[in-house]
């Protein structure tokens, strides 16, 4: 009985291999203190072995009190171990049974901002000894991280000695090997725990037996912490049963704080190119939603150009500590003289190492001259030595200086040339970095000449002013596509162009690359031969010709497109002042609309042409606007978002509204000769002939004001001067007569 309680009172104890029941344990705790004691324990022993009270867990050496179980425990172990034994790799297993615990460099964590991991693996001696500098070259990449710490596990004292001497030949700078100094057994142990876990995974019979699954749970912390304990001797630095290796010497580590400190030494040496930027929100391998919405706040801002202090940002989101840190602090976005904030180009007194990342993006662009690159050279650059950046800060380095080198650099997605820089795109671009590529597109001497003369025929275009000895092309490409992003949805649309601007417009949206847009493409459309073929095979005085044709023919082109939105106005207005009796401008159109006596207008049963009045009588300040507004009336929308029908249309709807507002002066004439006592305000004049009405009009008292009056006297006295000699009548004729000139091209019906 007091071999029994020992062995619950210990298992209480829950010590694990620092107090196992073990014979060793027990004998100590029954007072072993003679031959027949000991004998008496042994037969004991046996005796509750025999009976199930007590069960011997032979891996770690301990009895157990057993809780009653039918399961053959010791059977379907030895079965599992002989299956597991044949493919059984120790390395593998150690990798599955024990936590990797990584290991970070604290003090260059701090000092730089970014926190940089060393990985640990458990590595058997065998599979070690096999090994050579180029294949640990790919432990961090593979296992993401900033260096690799390899805990080797040797299971003899010969093969202790050849990791002593290999480890020598052993220069990655990025991986530390710590040999043990005497050999670990482990492998017995490992392929035990490996047994018991797949018993307890997969084998059914334990689904219903919960004596069963808890001794197998038992089994498996005991034989854990066993290992774990035996593993300690090599990956616990304090215990100094070990030797760390780096670069094939050893580095003479004591306890936990040395080791961090040759972990920041190894990092400020491999990584000294390193900018600090001490902010854990946007230096780290993936960003939170919050921290991509508030990169991309600042990247949107950038891109528009904003130059107000902080971005035009308020308040303490994450988008203000990411732009203090990444660029104020780093002197990428000062104040200028005028007042103004600007991107900024480090200089040699930039600190925080963020100059060593520019230039590596500068040298990158300006690498692409002659072809595109894509930028997964650059993306593995940046996260290799002697940078180590990460990705979630990486893009927006890049974009950052992307954005300072706009007008020379031409992005391109899966080789389509990107016409407009978008917050869209960036967020493609961090999600599909590998779908992007760029290019630096400067030309110099005549090519550069050209590029400028093209871009003088550009309306409100920006000037374009040399980068690097050069004129950028890019620069002429933004100003073509803001003009052409000014252009009415009318303009875009119409078929009223010419051949050429039609086509010209086509290219312009079909646009992959600018090389071949500019010295083919637009040459197409303009009825010119492609700019290689002259260059090819024409002289020096014949390319120049060609050249100064190119450049009329494309302000030409330009100039008919810019302009057509213009003509449909006029032509809108010449055609309602033709219908309405005005003359042609907007200010004689609107001043007769203005004389519209709005009595009559409440006589107009046509609520179309009753809207179109009353909008027209409404004052707007800018003739422009006016006329949209009243043209929009007998369309749903204004001019610009027309298509060709719309002008035919309009025209038919204005006629009509004519001959709706003369039937109202019919009506409104009609209604006032009705009502008796009153003067007639309004005075008629009819000419017909042959019963066919071919002149009426209808004139208000107010219209004859001194001016017309006088005016009226001066044709009358012409009339009796010139033509004295025509008798009254005729004079009413010849009156009747120029009253039918005048109507010409204007019936109303």
């Amino acid at each position: 009985m007091r071999l029994f309680k020992t062995i619950g009172v210990i298992s209480l104890l829950k010590a694990g291999s620092l107090l196992p029941t073990s014979e060793k344990v027990l004998d100590a705790a029954l007072d072993k203190s003679s031959h027949e004691t000991e004998v008496q324990i042994r037969n004991t022993i046996n005796s509750l072995v025999t009976r199930k009270i007590i069960v011997y867990r032979q891996f770690v050496e301990e009895y157990r009190i057993w809780g009653g179980s039918d399961f053959d425990f010791d059977g379907a172990l030895e079965k599992t171990r002989e299956d597991l034994q044949q493919s059984f790799d120790l390395t593998s297993a150690l990798d599955r049974l024990v936590k990797s615990r990584p290991m970070f460099a604290r003090r260059h964590s701090f000092e730089t901002g970014t926190n940089r991991i060393f990985r640990t693996k458990l590595v058997e001696a065998t599979v070690l000894l096999k090994m050579q500098d180029s294949d640990f070259a790919l432990l961090p990449h593979q296992n993401q991280c900033d260096g690799v710490i390899i805990y080797s596990i040797p299971s003899t004292v010969q093969e202790l000695d050849m990791l002593k001497h290999w480890v020598a030949k052993i220069s990655d700078s990025r991986v530390i090997i710590v040999i043990p100094r005497e050999p670990l057994g482990l492998h017995h142990l490992a392929l035990d725990l490996s047994s018991l876990r797949e018993l307890q995974q997969n084998w059914p019979e334990l689904a219903e037996d919960i004596v069963a699954i808890k001794e197998i749970a038992g089994r498996v912390e005991s034989t854990e912490d066993y290992l774990y304990e035996n593993l300690s001797n090599v990956i616990e630095p304090d215990t100094q049963l070990s030797t760390y290796y780096w670069r094939g010497k050893p580095q003479g580590i004591k306890d936990s704080r040395s080791l961090n400190v040759l972990l920041s030494d190894i990092c400020n040496e491999l990584f000294s190119a390193t900018p600090i930027i001490k902010n854990e929100l946007v230096n780290r391998e993936l960003l939170s939603t919050t921290v991509v919405s508030a990169v991309k706040k600042i990247i949107e801002r950038l891109l528009a150009n904003n130059h107000d202090p902080k971005l035009g940002f308020i308040g303490n989101g994450p988008e203000i500590s990411i732009l203090k840190i990444v660029l104020e602090n780093n002197k990428l976005f000062n104040k200028g003289s005028d007042g103004l904030w600007y991107l900024s180009a480090p200089t040699k007194n930039t600190p925080y190492n963020v100059g060593n990342v520019w230039m590596e993006i500068e040298h990158f662009i300006q690498s692409s001259r002659s072809s595109a690159l894509t930028f997964d050279g650059l993306y593995e650059k940046l996260t290799s030595l002697p940078y180590g950046l990460r990705k979630g800060i990486i893009s927006l380095l890049i974009w950052i200086t992307l954005i300072y080198f706009r007008s020379t650099v031409s992005l391109y997605e899966n080789g389509t040339y990107i016409k407009e820089w978008t917050i869209e795109l960036f967020d493609k671009f961090v999600r599909m970095p590998k779908s992007f590529s760029l290019r630096q597109l400067i030309f110099s001497h005549e090519s550069g000449d050209f590029i400028l003369k093209l871009n003088a025929k550009i309306p409100n275009a920006s000037k374009i002013r040399k980068k690097d000895g050069g004129i950028p092309l890019n620069r002429f490409l933004f100003n073509l596509f803001d003009w052409y992003g000014t252009l009415s949805v009318y303009t875009k649309n119409t078929s009223r162009l010419s051949k050429e601007s039609d086509e010209f417009l086509r290219v312009l949206l079909t646009v992959t690359d600018p090389i071949e847009f500019i010295f083919n493409n637009i040459p197409n459309s303009l009825g010119l031969d492609i700019t290689q073929k002259v260059i090819n095979n024409s002289g020096e005085d014949e390319q120049r010709r060609y050249f100064k044709r190119y450049a009329r023919k494309f302000g030409v082109i330009i100039k008919e497109i810019d302009e057509s939105y213009d003509r449909l106005i006029e032509e809108l207005v010449g055609f309602t002042s033709h219908r309405f009796g005005s003359l042609d401008s907007v200010t004689s159109l609107r001043k007769m609309f203005h004389s519209i006596d709005s009595e009559t207008i409440e006589y107009v049963s046509d609520t179309e042409a009753k809207a179109f009045l009353l909008r027209a009588k409404l004052p707007q300040t800018n003739d422009a606007l006016w006329i949209e507004s009243v043209t929009s009336v007998l369309t749903g929308q204004a001019p610009k978002y027309w298509e060709d029908k719309d002008v035919e249309d309009y025209k038919i709807k204005v006629s009509n509204v004519v001959m709706a507002l003369n039937q109202a002066r019919r009506s409104q004439y009609a209604y006032a000769s009705l009502e008796n006592g009153q003067k007639q305000r309004m005075k008629r004049i009819i000419i017909e002939e042959q019963g066919q009405r071919i002149l009426e009009d209808f004139y208000y008292a107010r219209d004859f004001n001194s001016d017309i009056d006088e005016k009226s006297r001066n044709i009358l006295h012409l009339i009796e001067k010139e033509y004295s000699d025509i008798s009254p009548r005729s004079k009413k004729i010849l009156v009747a007569r120029i009253l039918e000139l005048l109507n010409l091209g204007n019936d109303d019906e």
